[in-house]
């Protein structure tokens, strides 16, 4: 039997609180899957897995539900002051990925990041911003985040969108 993956979408959300300093806390995922079976998003056979890699296995949480939620806060030294407005910074690296995702369907797919401009852009190792994963392939990735021009109570956000590549 054939899994169709359908669209699963998932939504970042980084929150800047004015302090004179840009403070943003977390990085939330939800989804919506539109064909198969909702299973953890760290289940070893779900269609779409998510891991943690590296120093930023804190990064990444796994509710109760299942669902893999980003805290970015907890990659910063100073965490009550939050990362720097005026800055470009990554967490993590192309040598030094944050996550992977691995594709355990039998159709590749594409993920991608819409909605977060420049300000927010979501990496794979060879610096792309659109990646596809093959059947049984696995993909890694960083954040790439820059407040240049920006207020500290901007907030930042975005949709990680994993679709059946075309």
């Amino acid at each position: 039997m054939r899994l169709r993956i359908g669209v699963l979408l998932i939504v970042i959300a980084l929150f800047a609180l004015s302090l004179g300093s840009a403070a943003m806390t977390s990085v939330t995922l939800d989804r919506k899957v539109t064909a198969g079976t909702v299973k953890s998003d760290k289940a070893p056979d779900v269609v779409v897995k998510f891991a943690s890699l590296g120093t930023y296995g804190d990064l990444m949480i796994e509710d109760k539900d299942g669902v893999v939620s980003f805290d970015l806060s907890k990659a910063l030294d100073n965490k009550a002051s939050g990362f720097n407005p005026d800055a470009r910074f990554t967490i993590g690296s192309c040598v030094t990925p944050v996550f992977a995702i691995t594709n355990n369907s039998d159709i590749a797919i594409t993920v991608t990041l819409s909605g977060g401009g420049t300000a927010l852009i979501l990496k794979d190792t060879k610096g792309a911003a659109t990646t596809t994963i093959a059947s049984g392939a696995t993909a890694s990735f960083y954040f790439e985040i820059d407040t240049i021009n920006m207020a500290a109570s901007t907030a930042l956000g975005g949709t990680l969108q994993i679709r059946k590549a075309a």
